[in-house]
């Protein structure tokens, strides 16, 4: 997984304001708060968007819309905000099919339950992984 200071996973069912206004405080407000700790300091805008392109997550709409009215969010980002999103909902799928399997055939979803794994190599069979970004 990602480990970052600058960086928050969201649920995509948040509430929308709740994650547009924390958004834009932490871009706003950065002067105030980026000499309370040195990590802080990579909370500017130049850092977030170099990690905007390599991030291989979707960013919440939200976010997006805010990053889109600092112009801080481009046609290219909307390429590859699709492919994330497609990819993600891709595995949700199939992990709602591999346990509804799992619990019909009262498998225990473990990842050290062999059979658990095995039916679930076989529902994600195919599936792009998430990776960083390289363009």
């Amino acid at each position: 997984g990602y480990t970052s200071n600058f960086l928050y996973w969201i649920s995509n069912d948040a509430d929308p304001e709740l994650v547009y206004n924390l958004t834009k405080w932490i871009h706003s407000k950065f002067d105030e708060y980026k000499t309370a700790d040195k990590a802080l300091t990579r909370m500017d805008m130049k850092t977030w968007r170099a990690f905007l392109d390599r991030c291989p997550a979707p960013v919440h709409e939200s976010a997006v819309k805010y990053l889109k009215e600092i112009g801080q969010w481009t046609a290219k980002d909307d390429v590859w905000q699709a492919k994330a999103i497609s990819q993600v909902d891709a595995f949700y799928v199939a992990f709602a099919k591999a346990t509804a399997e799992a619990k019909k055939k009262r498998i225990r979803i473990n990842t050290t339950n062999k059979e658990w794994t095995d039916l679930w190599a076989k529902h994600s069979k195919g599936l792009e992984r998430l990776a960083a970004r390289v363009d």
